[in-house]
């Protein structure tokens, strides 16, 4: 019964030459049409060339991008097998020792490509930690013949050294375009960077990959193991391509795929009233009586077993087409809903756009008249309520616009009504509306202002619909609710009293959320992968955020990775137990552990360090010790009792310790090489318990 929406996932700010969440560290510019051959596994195994760059960067290197042509013959492409991303120690003679490898096969998700690869867009299975300069390569895997050719970046000088090149594993070389004319420009690569996020709240899902040009509409989810989502993506080859409309289904241990008939359809609504009775539509293309083509209401259903198409009606003038369904609200079997926008005559409409309510009793589909507030017509974009006398249906004018008035309409069990509420700006369109009692109705929309499209919020007490002011600054079309303090805003929650923003693992800025659903505590959302182009996106929303690991451990200059842990139980009451311990420490230097109650947090700790302050201050040291462990290697270890530090310390940040509270802790230790001298594990957030 959900609406789409449309939001970026929260990006940060950043910061030149430093890892800030999920952005572009190292633009080269755009593409040229000029290429620097293939950098691919051609024929046989046979590495032909791989092309090679430079950056620099301190940081976590999370995604790379990298613009190219694809050459291959004949008419459909070469299967991908997969791709490959190396990274090289810099020298000022090309790249040096090879410093990590990654393989991304073609069916991971992480990996995103058109069918016949142009741009290819990988999200590495775990972060390169860069700490200056570094090259960087990528080299497309296929099965059968086929050329891949990254582009050369348009920028007139490179930013470091000019690409690099060799063949069959052989030595580095800059390249020759034309003999004796070395080419010096960069190749057009883009790295993207994370500092982890600090506590990631939404978890991308495992899903079966569908390459080329998809996405996902809705979501409907009935439990964790019964979860529903359609869309349209694009099959057969290049030479025969055609849109079809798809359903995938999640039982709680994966995803399926199946498509949807009819062809050429696609669906925009799903709502389900059980696991044996799922409803999607949309609209779909067809020759009307008068051999009119175009796209008309479409409506599935799934009984437990397969989809089946349902008869529907259709306008009983020929040449009208544009009709479409766009929410649906399953009360019961015999009771479902289905809103959109008509075209063509309509009951009780004078004119021929009129809003679509269309209902389904168990046998057949009737078209219920809707109140008509503008000559020009109207539409509806979504439908929710609590009862079947008490549903209310939000949209605006034809043709998906806004209008110059509010458009919300209300079902008592026997009519439609309009239902005025304030109009927000010269022109508006409500998007979602979210029924959670008579007297707590949410509605959300965007609206035309003196200088800018704004989102607002609307709220129903039982009486009148006002404005909700305090809202957050991205609004989104996409509500969900688990109670009268749990409202979801997309990524926004409400808890009664304030709205704070989730946050999402993985970096591509590319990534949009369309719709939000859940059950029984369990939330998933869908969206897109906007790079290199549409592909599908699914997440889960996940509760490891109270206990365990988060944040990025440094890179010390001995190459140490200091690791925290927590062993045993926190406690409000035990006077031990609850050991924090840090491994893999710079040998024999001084250390202590710190902690606070204030939350989480990512911030460099100096520029150029690979250490990021991941707790909030205020702060409170625990007692200093050394490492341990042998001068230049990484084998320091750091244990100390945190409930025994805090009972003999009745003036410590936290006492009287409560149960239920939520600390961060972190190591801290010396590392003279490295800026400000000193470097930062990862962090641990744990609860107490009684």
């Amino acid at each position: 019964m959900l609406r789409p929406l449309c939001t970026v996932f929260a990006l940060a700010a950043f910061a030149p030459s430093s890892a800030a969440d999920c952005v572009s560290v190292w633009p080269t510019g755009t593409y040229s049409f000029d290429t620097w051959g293939s950098s691919a596994d051609i024929l046989g195994g046979l590495v032909v060339r791989e092309v090679c760059d430079d950056f620099d960067l301190n940081g976590r290197v999370t995604r790379i991008a990298m613009a190219g042509y694809n050459g291959s013959l004949g008419p459909d492409p070469a299967p991908v097998d997969g791709v490959w991303v190396r990274f090289y120690a810099w020298t000022p003679t090309g790249p040096g020792a090879q410093q990590a490898a990654f393989y991304i096969a073609g069916n991971d998700p992480r990996l995103r490509h058109a069918p016949r690869p142009d741009a290819v867009d990988v999200e590495l299975p775990t972060a390169f930690l860069a700490s200056g300069k570094h090259f960087v390569s990528m080299q497309v895997d296929f099965t059968d013949y086929a050329v891949w050719e990254p582009f050369r970046s348009n920028v007139n000088a490179p930013r470091l050294s000019t690409g690099w090149v060799r063949t069959n594993g052989g030595a580095w070389s800059t390249y020759s375009a034309i003999p004796n004319q070395v080419v010096s420009a960069d190749v057009d690569f883009t790295l993207y960077a994370d500092a982890a996020p600090v506590c990631a709240d939404w978890q991308p899902m495992s899903a079966s990959v569908v390459q080329g040009t998809a996405n996902l509409t809705e979501l409907d989810v009935l439990s964790a193991t019964d979860v529903w989502a359609v869309g349209q993506r694009v099959v057969g080859s290049a030479s025969n391509a055609q849109s079809v409309a798809y359903a995938r289904h999640f039982d709680g241990a994966a995803w399926s795929l199946t498509n949807l008939p009819p062809a050429q359809s696609q669906m925009l609504a799903l709502d389900a009233f059980s696991a044996n009775d799922v409803w999607t539509a949309g609209s779909k293309l067809v020759v009307d009586s008068g051999g009119w083509p175009g796209g008309q209401v479409c409506v599935d259903h799934f009984d437990g077993t397969a989809w089946t198409v349902m008869s529907t009606p259709m306008p009983a003038t020929p040449g009208y087409t544009g009709s479409e369904v766009l929410d649906i609200k399953a009360l019961a079997s015999n009771d479902v809903w289905f809103v959109g926008e008509w075209v063509g005559p309509y009951p009780g409409a004078a004119g021929y756009q009129a809003a679509l309510a269309m209902h389904w009793d168990g046998s057949a589909f009737t078209l219920v008249p809707a109140p008509e507030v503008s000559t020009g017509g109207n539409g509806l974009e979504a439908i929710d309520g609590v009862a079947p006398n008490d549903l209310w249906a939000v949209g605006g004018s034809a043709d998906g616009n806004m209008g110059p008035y509010s458009y919300i309409l209300h079902w008592d069990g026997s009519a439609w009504s309009h239902v005025t509420a304030p109009l927000v700006g010269s022109e508006q369109r409500l998007r979602d509306v979210l029924a959670i009692a008579p007297n707590d109705v949410w509605a959300v929309g965007e609206a035309y202002t003196t200088n800018a499209i704004i989102g607002f919020l609307q709220h129903w007490d039982g009486v009148s619909w006002s404005n909700v002011t305090n809202v957050p600054p991205e609004i989104t079309f996409n509500l969900h609710a688990n109670g009268p303090n749990d409202l979801w805003l997309g990524l926004w929650h409400w808890n009664g009293s304030a709205w704070s923003h989730d946050t999402v693992v993985g970096c591509n800025p590319g990534k949009t959320l369309r719709a939000i659903d859940g059950a029984g505590g369990n939330l998933f959302a869908i969206g897109s992968e906007g790079l290199p182009e549409d592909l599908p996106f699914v997440a889960q929303r996940v509760s490891n955020c109270v206990n365990g690991t988060y944040c990025t451990s440094s890179y010390s200059s001995n190459g140490c990775t200091a690791t925290i842990e927590g062993l045993g139980t926190a406690s409000a009451s035990a006077s031990s137990g609850f050991t924090i311990r840090a491994h893999g420490l710079e040998g024999q230097r001084s250390c202590l552990i710190f902690y606070s109650l204030s939350g989480a947090q990512t911030l460099s700790w100096s520029t150029g360090s690979t250490s990021f302050l991941c707790v909030k201050l205020p702060t409170q040291r625990m007692n200093p010790a050394s490492s341990g462990g042998s001068v230049g290697a990484c084998n320091g270890v750091l244990a100390q009792d945190w409930n025994a530090f805090m009972a003999s310390q009745p003036g410590a940040l936290g006492t009287p310790r409560v149960a239920g509270q939520h600390f961060g802790a972190q190591v801290w230790f010396r590392d003279p090489p490295a800026p400000k001298s000193t470097n930062l594990s990862n962090a641990l957030a744990f609860t107490l318990q009684p």
